[in-house]
């Protein structure tokens, strides 16, 4: 069942249940015997929620009366429990119910009877807010009742009572507009601005409503600017939250009224009337705390689409990246507002000292502002973007967008990219495999940080690809080999040494100073690869495979 539908048979229910006690007050100020009002309180305990009644008492002219209609009549620890509360509301101990309470039928601050209730767990708030509502309406009847009986009636008590009679009423009807309020902005799909909209007519004061967090995102009214600022402090916002939570009321907090939105136990939000003089009235907190049950089913609502569309969007992509059709492909990411039809291809993302979720969250931020589409996955230490290629792009030119748009928010790096080809969506995977492997490659080189994109690749497309891996080790040892091993036995650093060389192009003050040595180091060293490897570093041909070969053993781990 939807949250709107959930919403409003809840809130149906409340309403069925306020007008029942409307009706069931009549028929108790119809009565002029005090048990037939108490046994009506009874009766109606289990329309009111998942409660029952265990014990009702009546007294009559001092004397301690009880109905037989309850289970526990009778029970006199439990009648003692209720005497020790001394005319208050308040919880007992009921064997069989893990929770129970005692609600006073008082009218004119005297008390004329009790209705003990209970439940195997504690019931919600508008439960107890209708019982606490029964116990008066039976109180003011009781009340009546007594006066009929003794002489010298005042007409002021009796107008007292019509008074009372007539506050629930109004009570009532106030509750039922509110309740209409809410529900048709919820219906209506207003979100936050619209509930803090509808609490600001209802109660003419301002409305901010905050995130879990404490920060402010909607408000109606002149709300003070600092409420609206920066960023609140999470441990004083976690103690206003914690009280408002134990409470079960609205709490104060300097110049407002919090109430806190929450789902089973959960806090999603809080929504918060200002009032600096302290001044309003409960008929103003009845559509704060309505308010912010709306809140609370609004943003779980919210928060379960958010999920189901990054779970969707996951699914879609690890497929795509896994291998599937285009027809299927296409029909689930149309649904979702991607447009397949368009060549894509896959891009490979490192960032140096960023964890996995700030990235991912980055690149989808970057590849909307540059319109790349948002399709995202993460893999062996990458973050994969699932990119549209149009034709008109430039091979490069738009994925150094993408690269100074991260750089801006994360950092100067290094950060590494490489880009796959584009294709249709069933070549893909095939299109994450040279993503990576051009990631491989510009992680590897010199200058990490920047972009390499699988047609730059040249020559090296075929090296460290799975399919060539054997071949790719097999040439490494060949050129290599010898130097491997003597730095192995002697901890030496020839192969690194020879790498530079080979990178700065025979540039002796460039590789000295990449590799932080003095020139005459440099010589010893370069002499030893000859005099170790075996080769003539000088020659053309020997100087390229030497080259090809160390940047094979930088992405093979070396």
């Amino acid at each position: 069942m939807d949250p709107l539908t959930t919403l409003a048979i809840q809130l149906r229910s409340r309403v069925v249940s306020l007008l029942g006690l409307f009706a069931l007050s009549e028929a108790m100020f119809d009565s002029v015997d005090e048990h037939t009002i108490v046994d009506l309180a009874i009766g109606a305990v289990p329309s009111l929620g998942p409660v029952r009644a265990v014990l009702g008492l009546l007294t009559v002219d001092g004397q301690t009366e009880y109905s037989a209609l309850t289970p526990h009549a009778g029970n006199q620890r439990l009648i003692a429990q209720v005497r020790a509360l001394r005319g208050e509301d308040g919880p007992v101990t009921v064997e069989g119910c893990a929770w129970a309470h005692a609600y006073g039928l008082r009218s004119l601050g005297t008390v004329y009877g009790w209705v003990v209730t209970g439940a195997p767990a504690e019931p919600p708030p508008d439960t107890t807010m209708l019982m606490a509502l029964l116990g008066r309406q039976a109180g003011a009847a009781l009340a009546g009742t007594a006066m009929r009986r003794h002489a010298g009636v005042q007409t002021k008590e009796v107008n007292l009572l019509n008074e009372q009679l007539t506050a629930a009423i109004l009570d009532l009807a106030h509750r039922t507009h509110v309740h209409e309020e809410l529900i048709r902005v919820f219906a209506s799909g207003e979100g936050d601005e619209g509930i803090a909209r509808a609490i600001h007519s209802l109660t003419g004061l301002p409305v901010l409503v905050e995130d879990r967090f404490g920060n402010a995102i909607a408000w109606a009214g002149p709300v003070p600017p600092d409420l609206l600022a920066g960023h609140p402090d999470a441990r004083r916002h976690r103690e206003l939250v914690g009280r408002a939570r134990l409470s079960g009321r609205p709490v104060r907090d300097g110049q407002r009224l919090v109430a806190v939105a929450q789902s089973r136990g959960d806090v999603l939000g809080a929504v918060s009337l200002i009032d600096p003089g302290g001044t309003a009235r409960p008929e103003q907190i009845v559509p704060l705390e309505l308010g912010a049950v709306v809140l609370a089913v609004s943003l779980t609502q919210g928060r379960s689409l958010a999920d189901l569309q990054v779970r969707l969007r996951r699914e879609l992509v690890d497929d795509l990246l896994g291998g599937t059709d285009d027809a299927s492909a296409i029909a689930r990411a149309e649904a979702q507002g991607h447009d397949l039809r368009r060549p894509h291809t896959v891009v490979a993302v490192q960032w140096s000292e960023v964890a996995a979720d700030p990235l991912c969250h980055a690149v989808e931020r970057a590849a909307a502002q540059l319109e790349m589409g948002g399709l995202v996955a993460r893999t062996n230490g990458a973050v994969l973007l699932v990119a549209q290629h149009p034709d008109w792009w430039h091979h490069s030119a738009h994925w150094d967008d993408l690269h100074r748009s991260l750089q801006g928010e994360l950092g100067p790096g290094p950060g590494s990219i490489g880009v796959g080809s584009a294709t249709t969506p069933a070549g893909l995977r095939r299109s994450q495999e040279q993503a990576l492997h051009a990631l491989s490659i510009r992680a590897g080189s010199t200058s990490p940080h920047g972009v390499t994109t699988y047609e730059d690749l040249g020559i090296y497309r075929i090296l460290g690809s799975a399919e060539n891996r054997s071949e790719t080790d097999a040439f490494v040892r060949e050129w290599l080999g010898a130097l491997i091993d003597y730095d192995n036995a002697h901890r030496a650093k020839l192969v690194r040494t020879l790498a530079e060389y080979c990178e700065s192009g025979g540039n002796y003050d460039v590789t000295a100073a990449g590799l932080r040595i003095h020139r005459s180091t440099l010589r010893y060293r370069l002499q030893r690869i000859r005099d170790v490897g075996g080769r003539d570093i000088n020659d053309v041909d020997s100087r390229f495979n030497l080259h090809v070969a160390t940047k094979a053993w930088r992405m093979l781990g070396g």
